[in-house]
């Protein structure tokens, strides 16, 4: 496994990896080459997890720039971004195929791209987890949201927004969920909680990954900053090996 390693008069070694996965290893001046190694065999199972985190992490966080060629999520699917002599944007295998003359607009075709997938699928997939749990619901209304994915009104409507299509389907689900749930508890007490976990037994993950990347999602479409980055790194005293 490859590595930058620099020494210094530390008494520990520590792994680090940058954003795009690059480990470097710092380490005791006295340390040998055969030490390291055998630590960073120890912990490739951390280093591989961990690359796997970054990559994930990069594909959620990275600003999305609309152009030609880019690729961008549906649901579980990726789709490619193409200009073509079409007379109106279409969808086909998998492409979205803008006009040329729409190219000065294409955050808007994405959009209304969006907003139209999302009126297809967020209220039938409604109706499909409100009849598995016996929950009754008013409508589905598609909103604009940037932060709040879903809310549930006291007479029963619910409102999802269109960058749910941007997430996997499981967060979906997890939102949906989440607003069916508040048609029996309007709140966020101990009962809530009880009842959305029994709807979604793996709520705690989704509501991790929506803590990690919801914010970067949310933020399509409307922002080309780059959010800032992350390293992760191992420790691990060294007072007791062999050099």
């Amino acid at each position: 496994m490859e590595y930058e390693l620099i020494r210094s008069t530390r008494r520990t070694i520590g792994l680090s990896l940058n954003r795009d996965g690059r480990l470097t290893v710092r380490a005791p001046r006295q340390l040998s080459e055969a030490a390291i190694g055998k630590i960073i065999e120890r912990h490739r199972r951390w280093i591989v997890r961990k690359r796997q985190e970054l990559a994930n992490a990069a594909e959620w966080q990275s600003p999305f720039r609309p152009e030609p060629g880019c690729r961008l999520p549906l649901l579980d699917e990726r789709f490619e971004v193409r200009l073509s002599g079409t007379a109106a944007a279409a969808y086909r295998d998998n492409v979205f195929l803008v006009p040329f003359s729409r190219h000065g607009r294409l955050a808007e075709e994405l959009v209304r791209f969006y907003r139209q997938k999302a009126a297809d699928y967020l209220p039938e997939r409604t109706a499909m987890l409100a009849e598995r749990h016996r929950v009754g619901y008013a409508r589905v209304r598609i909103s604009n949201a940037r932060r709040r994915w879903g809310s549930c009104s006291s007479n029963g409507n619910i409102n999802l927004s269109w960058r749910l299509m941007l997430c996997p389907a499981r967060i979906v689900d997890h939102i949906i969920l989440h607003e069916l749930a508040h048609r029996t508890e309007m709140n966020h007490s101990v009962r809530f909680r009880q009842l959305i976990a029994r709807y979604d037994p793996d709520y705690a993950a989704a509501q991790h990954w929506l803590k990690q990347y919801g914010p970067a999602v949310g933020d399509w479409l409307t922002s080309t900053e780059s959010p800032s980055g992350h390293a992760e790194n191992y420790h691990e005293n060294t007072g007791d090996l062999k050099r």
